[in-house]
């Protein structure tokens, strides 16, 4: 099996030595070829000395050797003509590349000298080549500087007026916002301070909720729609203490969002409905920024009086709510109309009077 393969290695060494013997005669005039040439010789001779030499001497060293016991040969006859015939042929080829050697070096290396030279003066020319550009690029630079310098003048005066004018504009801006800030922050107070007032001056229980229906019912009887937009107040007015009256531990029925927009529609939007749900126990309180209604229920086991006076309070006020909706609502806007609610509020305040004592 070694015999086989450094048979195949010889036979690739020969066929190379071919091709380059070839490329002598065919390529005479091509210079690059004579370098490639001296390659390949440098190649084969390694192959030579470091391969191929180093196996056919160990090869040729055990055709001594003969069997200690037998002192026979350890290779037969025929083992011994095939290693003999490997050899003649190495050294054939270490002949052929020693007769070659000396033309292929020396042509060899004048090409790759004269290629060198070649390369030299090349990159003499491309280095003139690139001072002659950099000389001129230098020269256009400076131009080019020079113009890039009065523009970034007549640039710089020119941000310099607009940053003053943004500044002008900036500071307009500021101060039309702090003016808006302080208006909304006075109005904010104006109306937390009226809403204040209110809740301090309104009666919670049905002597409260009067007045605030009678406000309700004036606004509400001028429009074209009077009589159906009064009795939907007074539905959602009466669901609200119908549902506190009818789990009154609930709390989600005593709380309802100032902006929720069935309660801006029914009662939220006129003058009266925030009065109407202050005197009913809501207080009007802010919760993330929203204002929101809320009403506490009183502590049953701390004070079952209290707690009893607030529900009796609510029940009145949705019984009367109630007493309300079972009326029409007058068809004349004259006085007489509020005159005759007036007198049916005043006749069942005097007897429900109560005050909640959730008053926030």
């Amino acid at each position: 099996m070694e015999l086989k393969r450094l048979t195949t290695t010889v036979d690739d060494a020969e066929v190379r030595l071919r091709d380059l013997v070839a490329s002598r005669t065919t390529a005479d005039a091509a210079e690059e070829a004579r370098v490639a040439q001296r390659a390949a010789l440098h190649a084969l001779l390694r192959l030579l000395d470091d391969d191929i030499g180093i196996k056919m001497d160990k090869f040729m060293e055990r055709l001594a050797w003969a069997d200690p016991v037998t002192n026979e040969p350890r290779y037969g006859p025929v083992m011994q003509d095939k290693i003999r015939a490997v050899h003649a042929r190495v050294e054939a080829l270490r002949g052929q590349l020693v007769e070659i050697r000396d033309d292929v070096e020396t042509d060899g290396v004048a090409m790759a000298e004269r290629l060198e030279q070649r390369r030299l003066d090349e990159q003499r020319r491309a280095d003139e080549a690139a001072r002659e550009a950099l000389d001129a690029a230098a020269k256009a630079a400076a131009l080019a500087h020079e113009a890039e310098q009065e523009r970034i003048q007549a640039e710089a005066a020119a941000k310099a007026r607009e940053v003053e004018r943004l500044a002008i504009a900036a500071q307009k801006v500021r101060d039309e916002r702090a003016r808006k800030a302080a208006e909304e922050e006075a109005r904010i107070e104006a109306e937390r301070a009226a809403l204040a007032a209110l809740q301090k001056r309104v009666v919670v229980g049905l002597d409260g909720l009067t007045p605030a229906l009678a406000t309700l019912h004036a606004h509400i009887r001028e429009l074209p729609n009077a009589s159906a937009q009064w009795r939907q107040t007074l539905s959602t007015l009466h669901v609200f203490l119908q549902h506190i009256c009818s789990a009154p531990d609930n709390a989600v029925f005593r709380q309802i969002k100032e902006s929720n927009p069935f309660f801006m529609a029914d009662v939220g939007q006129f003058p009266g409905g925030r009065d109407a749900l202050l005197a009913m126990g809501f207080a009007l309180v802010q919760q993330d920024g929203v204002g929101v209604y809320l009403m506490e229920e009183p502590d049953l086991a701390a004070d079952m009086d209290k707690w009893s006076d607030w529900f009796d309070a609510l029940k009145s006020m949705r019984d009367f709510v109630e007493t309300l909706l079972a009326q029409p609502l007058p068809s004349s806007v004259s006085n007489h109309g509020l005159i005759g609610f007036t007198r049916l509020t005043q006749s069942r305040g005097s007897k429900d009077k109560c005050e909640l004592g959730c008053q926030g």
